[in-house]
């Protein structure tokens, strides 16, 4: 960053007329700095549904998906896109029993029909269970692991897991930027460049 003559600033940023930025660094003593334009870049992180949190053990991201303790023996995935996909298919050839909970008609909804159909074919043929149109209304904690309740066709119907994988896609970080009070509305596509996402 020096070799290249970038200032680097630490603090919270928060966007103001002119455009300015305000920054709260931790010692309390706010600046402002003034510029042309203004790139945000402030990640994303994995979305939750209401009312279910990511707890690290039962109820884990794709992040701890990636590095757990030991192989679980079952796991509920809710969310059929990409990331839900991926490790549905990596824990299954491990060996640990697979649940698929998508709120569309198909798995990775917004590809090919009849690709996903082949693809739906082939999970199903090595044993992973697939509920497509299925919404979920409740997850909580069992005996013996997670307990997810999800509401299908009419009907309730309820999986039971070790542990259960939230994949329903991931969030920008734009809260408290003071984009609002700029008139910046928040579209799929901003969220999507912002959090890392390729637009649809």
């Amino acid at each position: 960053m020096k070799k290249n003559k970038i200032d680097v600033v630490y603090g919270r940023a928060r966007i103001l007329n002119g455009p300015t930025i305000e920054i709260s660094p931790k010692d309390g003593k706010k600046s402002s700095l003034s510029c042309k334009n203004i790139i945000i870049a402030t990640g994303g992180r994995p979305r939750t549904i209401p009312g279910i949190e990511f707890d690290g053990q039962n109820v884990i991201d794709y992040r701890r998906a990636m590095s757990l303790d030991k192989q679980p023996k079952s796991m509920v995935i809710i969310g059929a896109g990409a990331i839900g996909i991926e490790f549905a298919y990596f824990y299954n050839e491990l060996g640990t029993q697979v649940t698929i909970l998508e709120m569309l008609d198909s798995i990775l909804p917004i590809e090919d029909k009849e690709i996903t159909a082949i693809l739906a074919k082939s999970f199903k043929k090595n044993n992973i269970e697939i509920h497509t149109s299925a919404k979920v209304e409740k997850l909580k904690n069992a005996r013996e692991g997670v307990e997810v309740n999800f509401s299908k066709e009419g009907k309730q119907e309820i999986v039971k897991a070790e542990l259960a994988l939230l994949a329903i896609g991931i969030q920008g970080n734009v809260e408290n930027l003071g984009l609002e009070e700029q008139g910046i509305k928040m579209t799929v596509a901003l969220l999507r460049l912002i959090s890392g996402m390729k637009p649809a």
